[in-house]
């Protein structure tokens, strides 16, 4: 048997099967007797593991979003905040060109929409897939805010988003977000 990266003299005559353990202070090691090593790995304090998360599938995306923003910078930051906690996601810039997406939204579990965008709307996008495919939940977001007596995100909910996010989006309001409406 020869593994990569180590010289003949190295390996053992008879190879162990390797040992997990619990290390103090949190760490889980898995001893490699064969090499006379331990690798410690240290959890994040933090961290969250797939026992803690109720329906995620191991090795594969928690959710496939249809992401639509016409501001490539905010598209680009939400896109790897949805990415970093296991979605896919599928951008585009405007209400417009998501409609060839939007044509079979069974591919998306949900879409994530701006309000303001040239075209087609985020309110347009809302109000088509609550009428289409009300199973698919919708996350608006926006900068915008209010116009004299009009809250854009109160507009939003109205239409039919389950959850609206004030624009900068910060990534564990967004987490909760989608968690809220895939839960």
């Amino acid at each position: 048997m020869r593994a990569h990266g180590l010289p003949p003299t190295r390996l053992p005559a008879d190879p162990s099967p390797p040992e997990h353990r619990r290390e103090r202070a949190g760490a889980v090691g898995l001893r490699l007797p064969a090499l006379n090593a331990t690798i410690k790995f240290y959890p994040c304090r933090d961290a969250t593991y797939l026992h803690d998360r109720p329906g995620t599938i191991v090795g594969g995306k928690m959710a496939t979003i249809l992401l639509i923003d016409d501001d490539a910078t905010s598209r680009r930051t939400l896109r790897q905040y949805l990415e970093a906690d296991g979605h896919e996601v599928t951008e585009t810039e405007d209400g417009r060109a998501a409609e060839v997406y939007l044509a079979d939204p069974t591919e998306f579990s949900m879409v994530v929409t701006d309000i303001f965008m040239p075209y087609v709307e985020g309110i347009e996008v809302i109000l088509r897939m609550r009428r289409e495919h009300p199973e698919i939940p919708c996350i608006a977001v926006s900068g915008g805010g209010r116009s004299r007596n009009l809250d854009f995100l109160d507009l939003a909910r109205k239409a039919g988003a389950k959850a609206t996010l004030a624009k900068p989006v910060k990534p564990n309001e967004l987490k909760a977000a989608v968690r809220h409406c895939l839960g």
